[in-house]
């Protein structure tokens, strides 16, 4: 396939799909721009690692039992040094009820026997 062929072939596409006549080299390469553009993007990800804020829990009823919920969570996913850190900082409290300590004492000897 000759090359004018090919731009008349692109330059039509262009057309159609922008409704703009750019004709010649100057299309192709504003063609290219445009369309190197839409893929940026397209597959444009933002790369932060997802982020568990455990500082106000009240919303979801008492915040240890969450903490305790959420770090077991954490340990079926593998993730057991954010699960270990939020079970040592339910066990730091002091006036945490017996159940609770139990629980979270059992998550965290768990943990530790797994790793």
């Amino acid at each position: 396939m000759k090359l004018t062929y090919l731009m008349d072939a692109l330059e039509i596409e262009f057309y159609l799909i922008t409704g703009t006549n750019l004709q010649g080299v100057l299309g192709l390469f504003v063609g290219l721009l445009i369309f190197s553009l839409l893929l940026l993007l397209l597959k444009y990800e933002k790369n932060t690692e997802p982020y568990a804020d455990t500082s106000d829990l009240t919303d979801v009823g008492d915040a240890d039992d969450a903490k305790i919920n959420l770090s077991r969570s954490y340990l079926e996913m593998g993730q057991k040094m954010k699960a270990n850190k939020l079970l040592e900082e339910v066990l730091s409290q002091k006036d945490l009820p017996e159940t609770k300590r139990i629980n979270a004492e059992n998550l965290l000897k768990k943990s530790l026997n797994a790793q």
